[in-house]
């Protein structure tokens, strides 16, 4: 990974909190941008919470940073990352179990130790995802 400054860092930065990850595609669309909505509004809802979660956006290497940062700006909270092809490529097969679709179809939530806990449809309510997280947060005892 690569923040939008330019320095280098590994998926093990990530750890420590409940993190809700949206892998971007090379373009954001329409259906990006409410995933990043999502994400947002998950994370802020979560009340005395909040500080436990963070909302990640990765994007495609082939994104500049000053793209991937605009991306995310409007967005309170959400931090936007560079991934590298090779990274991406066994996210990928960690992902994309179970005929889920593309990777940049989905939201994420990844526990605080770094396992993939559940995830999302890109359409998928976020009411649903706020109370999940929420209940999960609740039974936690770790981030």
């Amino acid at each position: 990974l690569q923040s939008l400054e330019g320095k280098a860092t590994s998926f093990l930065a990530l750890e420590g909190k409940w993190t809700l990850l949206y892998v971007g595609a090379t373009k954001c669309d329409e259906l990006c941008k409410k995933n990043l909505f999502k994400i947002e509004r998950v994370r802020l809802t979560q009340s005395k919470n909040m500080r436990r979660v963070q909302s990640i956006y990765l994007a495609p290497e082939q994104v500049t940073a000053d793209r991937a940062r605009e991306r995310v700006s409007g967005y309170v909270g959400v931090t936007g990352m560079l991934i590298k092809a090779p990274a991406l490529a066994k996210l990928k097969t960690y992902f994309e179990r179970d005929n889920h679709g593309p990777l940049h179809d989905r939201i994420y939530v990844i526990d605080p130790l770094g396992n993939l806990m559940m995830s999302y449809p890109a359409d998928a309510d976020p009411t649903g995802m706020r109370k999940d997280l929420a209940r999960l947060l609740k039974a936690s005892q770790v981030g």
